[in-house]
């Protein structure tokens, strides 16, 4: 008998619901938990597609992880609840059609003299 791989569908390490009034950063230290209401930004550069850049409230969330796809469309429909890092699985062949995060993180947003952002932080706009 042939041992064949059982194939199986992507799997998404991650949590979503519907409507969540929420979502949770686990970088493996602590978790962080933000209301979607200050929401304000995600940016993916196809340059970096192991990365995921989003602002959400006085925080820049910096997410690096695998086939990213299915996270961010969640993050664009306000679905994702929960995300943890889990950097093992990166190692793990069984895993390689999944999405997951390697890592994830959290910042806050550097303020100027004025109070404002300061231009130097905002990696977004470059």
């Amino acid at each position: 008998m042939i041992n064949d791989p059982v194939i199986r569908r992507p799997k998404h390490h991650f949590e979503t619901a519907n409507q969540p009034s929420g979502v949770t950063f686990d970088d493996g230290d602590a978790r962080t938990h933000f209301p979607w209401s200050h929401f304000t930004l995600m940016r993916y550069s196809y340059s970096e597609p192991d990365v995921i850049k989003i602002m959400i409230g006085e925080w820049l969330v910096t997410v690096r992880g695998h086939n990213l796809e299915p996270l961010i469309e969640a993050i664009e429909k306000r679905s994702l609840a929960k995300l943890r890092a889990q950097p093992e699985l990166m190692n793990d062949r069984k895993y390689e059609i999944d999405s997951f995060a390697t890592g994830i993180r959290l910042q806050p947003k550097a303020r100027g003299a004025d109070g404002q952002p300061a231009q130097s932080e905002l990696p977004f706009f470059r």
